[in-house]
């Protein structure tokens, strides 16, 4: 008989042999199989013993790379739009817009206002450096000017907000633009500040208005009050014979801009004529000079700029061709007057010369006419007689002398060339201090002109026609002139001469239909709407006339005109005026003259 051996002793015996044989975390796991193997009941049957297994090392565990992050959206900046107008004072039509942002650009082109709407929605991101360019277009210059977007909305680009950037950079903007960053913007919006308030010291120091401190964003357009501000600038370059790459290299150094603003000193650039001869009485006939001291004091030179020059009138030739001439200009050189040109060189002695005794009376080489003092003041002609050649022939030098200055010559060269010709340059010819004309602007209404001169020739060879215009009839007329000298006269109640002044920065320009003229020497600046055009003929070349009134709806209103001669087959703008002799504040500005 077998002896059954207790169950819990066994289970017992054999946790003993089995646990010291693994690990202590398996030996935990395994106990708690055992202990339920093994149970607590007598009944139970005992299994036969287990072999003990092999210990085996647990597989190393891998270590898990944490999780890569999930990367954010991008931030997309919201899209935004710069609005602004590109101006001179004359708008900057078709000119290319470009916006240089911290974060991407833009493009855009003026409308003929000047205006322009940049989008920037593709990422860009403000501050923003803008620049507008147009190509030169003849008489035209080229145009590169910057303005600067410190946000979205207005944003202007002119000559101000170039000069502003200008000082801000203490360079030009041109040099950084294809740099600009966000530093750079960072240092420009720190410095545009002090460079506008410069401005505006400038603006005040010279007379040309008061600038707004906002006159980076200012909403403006073109002929407002803003837009005069940009005018005053261009109108004071050009009386001065100066241009604005010469304001800019003031505006770099900080320098005082009343150098560049000051107008041609017309004193210093005149002859300077004899007070006895000023004093001439107004005796009703010519009054002879006979002996030197009666011309002595003579000194200076004087510029005319734009001339005609034809042969001299005959019997044979009643009307001779004309052609242009250009840098007219009269000096005094000892006791000879020289009188040059791109075409001519007559020289002169001014030593007055007994020629004849006619009927009594003696003739000689230097006379002189008063006229009565009239709308632009008091005038003389005085006129010197050159040498007779061997063939009886002479030159000859006229010249206009108004309020005291010289304003128009008139030479005969008949010594010097086998053909005789004459030559006149000064106020009656568009002669004035800039004798580059080329910078003139003039188009024509060319519909207009063609269908006045043929109903001029209809009435004959020397006929004028006379008729009412509009706008529409207009279309095409276009002029843009620095005369340089002209005259502002004031008058008493009853039309007496109050004052004359000389100016130097008269400035016309023609646009929509309107002329306007001003003249910041003057404090003149008005608009005329044109009411009538004239056209005359005559055998040696056209005139045009147009007139136009302040209040097309009032006769008695201040009026103003321009002339244009064809004369030489290349149109040019004479000469351009305004009066007010009716009603309250009687004046007359008067260009070219003085």
């Amino acid at each position: 008989m077998k002896t059954l051996t207790s169950p819990s002793r066994n289970c017992t015996a054999r946790r003993a042999k089995l646990l010291p044989l693994f690990p202590t975390l398996v030996a935990t796991l395994i106990a708690a199989s055992v202990m339920t193997a093994c149970g607590g009941g007598d009944d139970a049957v005992t299994p036969p013993a287990a072999a003990a297994p092999t210990p085996v090392a647990p597989a190393p565990v891998a270590p898990v790379a944490p999780a890569d992050p999930v990367a954010p959206s991008p931030v997309v900046p919201a899209a935004f739009t710069l609005t602004g107008t590109a101006a001179t004072g004359a708008a900057i039509a078709g000119g290319a817009v470009t916006a240089n942002c911290t974060v991407g650009s833009a493009s855009a082109t003026t409308a003929a206002d000047g205006s322009f709407t940049l989008t920037l929605d593709k990422g860009q991101v403000a501050p923003c450096l803008l620049r507008v360019t147009k190509a030169a277009a003849p008489p035209a210059a080229a145009v590169e000017l910057y303005g600067f977007a410190a946000s979205a909305g207005r944003a202007n680009i002119t000559t101000l907000t170039d000069s502003a950037l200008t000082r801000a950079l203490a360079a030009s903007p041109a040099d950084v633009f294809a740099t600009f960053d966000a530093a750079r913007a960072t240092a420009i919006n720190t410095a545009l500040p002090a460079a506008i308030g410069y401005l505006q010291a400038q603006f005040t120091a010279t007379n040309l208005g008061s600038l707004p401190a906002n006159l980076m964003t200012v909403n403006f357009v073109v002929g407002d009050s803003f837009d005069k501000l940009l005018d005053n600038m261009a109108v004071v370059f050009l009386g001065a014979g100066k241009t604005y790459a010469d304001w800019v290299a003031i505006v770099k150094k900080a320098g005082d801009l009343i150098t560049v603003t000051t107008p041609i000193a017309t004193a210093a650039a005149d002859i300077t004529v004899p007070a006895s001869i000023l004093a001439l009485p107004l005796t009703g006939k010519v009054t002879y000079l006979k002996t030197p001291a009666d011309v002595v004091g003579f000194s200076g030179s004087h510029f005319f700029g734009r001339g005609y020059r034809s042969n001299i009138q005959t019997l044979s030739d009643l009307y001779p061709a004309y052609s242009d001439v250009s840098d007219c200009k009269l000096s005094v050189e000892g006791s000879d007057f020289v009188f040059t040109n791109n075409k001519q060189t007559t020289r002169i002695t001014s030593t007055p010369r007994f020629e004849l005794n006619y009927q009594g009376v003696d003739y000689y080489s230097v006379y002189a006419s008063v006229f009565p003092t009239i709308a632009y003041g008091t005038s003389l002609s005085l006129t010197f007689v050159g040498t007779p050649n061997a063939a009886g022939k002479a030159d000859l030098i006229l010249m206009i002398i108004s309020n005291g200055v010289i304003t128009d010559v008139t030479v005969n060269d008949s010594t010097s060339n086998a053909v005789a010709t004459t030559t006149s340059c000064g106020g009656g010819t568009g002669g004035n201090l800039n004798t580059d004309r080329s910078k003139d602007v003039l188009t024509l209404p060319t519909d207009w002109v063609a269908k006045a001169r043929v109903d001029a020739v209809a009435k004959g060879s020397i006929a004028s026609v006379d008729k009412l215009v509009t706008p529409a009839d207009l279309t095409g007329f276009a002029a843009n002139v620095s005369f340089g000298r002209g005259t502002y006269t004031t008058f008493n109640a009853d039309l007496s001469v109050k004052e004359v002044t000389r100016i130097s920065d008269c400035m016309a320009e023609v646009k929509d239909g309107k002329l306007r003229l001003s003249s910041v020497q003057a404090a003149f600046d008005r608009s005329f709407t044109f009411t009538l055009g004239t056209y005359a003929t005559i055998p040696n070349g056209d005139k045009l006339f147009f007139l136009g009134r302040e209040s097309v709806a009032d006769l008695t209103s201040r009026d103003g005109r321009i002339f244009v001669d064809l004369r030489t087959g290349s149109p040019f703008v004479i000469s351009v005026d305004s009066s007010n002799l009716i009603g309250a504040g009687k004046d007359l500005l008067s260009c070219p003259r003085g």
